[in-house]
């Protein structure tokens, strides 16, 4: 397997940014106009202070569903640490298509992966080294937590680990994701099924996303 020397420019990280958006762009081109479209916006509370947002856009048309999230947390360990984020997802049929993450933690990228199904066989993209992935068809994803309570779902892939997590449902509208670090999220869902917070536990902080619209 050929491997590639990664060479960080501004050009680079300014390319990535926007990936996602250009993404979704190109999509919406390709397709015509979705036929439903579903926004949702969180506020980032840590130790009782706001810290941040996250934003994520729902579009489907017919068996195509496309969803993105943007992300900005600011927190304050031994020194001021902002980590951005950006993820896209895209699946046809009921099965992951496409998902990208870029993730920055103030001005070192720590995440740039690409997932891609291409004849049934899912393929790892990361700063331009591809390999293979061993795993089934992917129906559910993390990004499609934020929209669809797991009920029916034990596992759920993340595009940032490339693997399925595991979902345990620890009491009613509450669902856990088991990262592999050992961290936990917990998803917590109304009686409508939207997801009105999730509680973010990881080693580098841990804070509450409320949901605002």
């Amino acid at each position: 397997m050929k491997k590639y020397k990664y060479i960080p420019s501004r050009f680079h990280e300014r390319k990535n940014q926007v990936a996602v958006i250009l993404l979704a762009l190109l999509h919406f081109t390709a397709s015509g106009s979705f036929s439903q479209s579903q926004l949702l916006t969180y506020k980032v509370i840590r130790n009782g202070a706001e810290a941040g947002w996250v934003k994520l856009n729902r579009n489907t048309n017919g068996s195509t569903s496309v969803i993105s999230m943007a992300s900005e947390i600011k927190v304050k360990i031994i020194f001021p640490v902002t980590v951005t984020s950006n993820e896209y997802a895209e699946s046809g049929n009921g099965k992951l298509i496409h998902s990208y993450v870029f993730r920055k933690i103030n001005n070192n990228i720590k995440v740039d992966k690409h997932t891609r199904l291409k004849e049934n066989i899912y393929e790892s993209e990361n700063f331009s080294r591809k390999e293979k992935l061993r795993l089934i068809p992917v129906c559910f994803n993390v990004l499609d937590l934020y929209f669809r309570e797991p009920s029916d779902f034990k596992e759920a892939y993340s595009s940032s680990y490339q693997t399925n997590l595991q979902i345990e449902n620890k009491q009613p509208h509450i669902y856990r994701l088991i990262l592999p670090d050992g961290s936990i999220n917990e998803y917590h869902y109304n009686k409508n099924g939207n997801c009105v917070k999730v509680r973010v536990n990881q080693n580098l902080y841990s804070a509450d996303f409320i949901l605002l619209h």
